[in-house]
């Protein structure tokens, strides 16, 4: 049988196959405490960039974290589809899928040169605007990098003592000037030292994705544990999108 698109899947319990990149990876962690697992997610992107959120819930995870790496391509089969998430939803699809300890996962190694690799949507001004504040739907943006801040430290409401930040600056293709605020792990691993130095040559772009727009300093975008940037895409065909 060949591999489903994801728009022709049906909800329910799913025996069909579908061929997908897994375009992000991130797991999610319990905010009282940082070691108990909640969920694995995925945002996973077929031949034709359709995209689609799946998760896994542990003790399933074991099964999926030393078999499914970012960036990779994979045939999954038996699965859950089921309505989207109310809040926190990474791509715009009305569906979900929910991987367990009876999904079938086998690696594609002759991946097509073609095959999409960003899952994103992004944002115009106007919705920006909308959804401050609002946990319905991660946002994406694209634009060049115009200023990065030295990481700091700062206390927050979801985590006990001080949290690790940095601000990167991004001007869109609307000529708006918008912080982006990463967070722990993610602000120590933005690459800032080689921006710059690459800055000084040419404009240095970056997609982000899985962020949440915040009403602090007027508007931002705040970058957890969902966020994912790609510096320098290919922006012909990301703007010609």
């Amino acid at each position: 049988m060949a591999d489903l698109l994801l728009p022709n899947l049906l909800t329910g319990n799913c025996s069909d196959c579908v061929c997908v990149r897994v375009s992000r990876f991130w797991n999610f962690y319990d905010t009282n405490n940082e070691t108990k697992l909640l969920h694995t997610d995925m945002v996973l992107i077929d031949e034709e960039g359709n995209s689609i959120h799946a998760q896994v819930y542990p003790p399933a995870d074991e099964l999926f974290k030393n078999r499914v790496k970012e960036g990779g391509a994979y045939t999954f089969s038996y699965f859950w589809v089921r309505a989207s998430n109310i809040y926190n939803k990474p791509v715009e699809n009305d569906q979900m899928l929910v991987f367990t300890k009876w999904t079938k996962v086998e690696e594609v190694l002759d991946v097509p040169p073609a095959f999409p690799m960003y899952a994103y949507s992004i944002a115009s001004q106007e919705q920006l605007q909308a959804r401050i504040d609002s946990r319905a739907q991660f946002t994406d943006v694209i634009g060049v990098i115009t200023a990065i801040s030295n990481t700091g430290t700062t206390q927050t409401k979801l985590r006990h003592g001080d949290s690790t930040k940095r601000t990167v600056t991004i001007q869109t293709p609307s000529n708006i000037l918008l912080d982006v605020v990463l967070w722990s792990e993610h602000a120590t691993a933005f690459p800032a030292d080689e921006i710059l130095k690459d800055g000084q040559t040419s404009p240095q772009v970056v997609l982000f994705v899985g962020t949440l727009v915040k009403s602090f300093g007027g508007m931002s975008l705040s970058g957890s544990l969902s966020c994912k940037w790609y510096i320098n895409p290919d922006t012909k065909k990301l703007l010609a999108r």
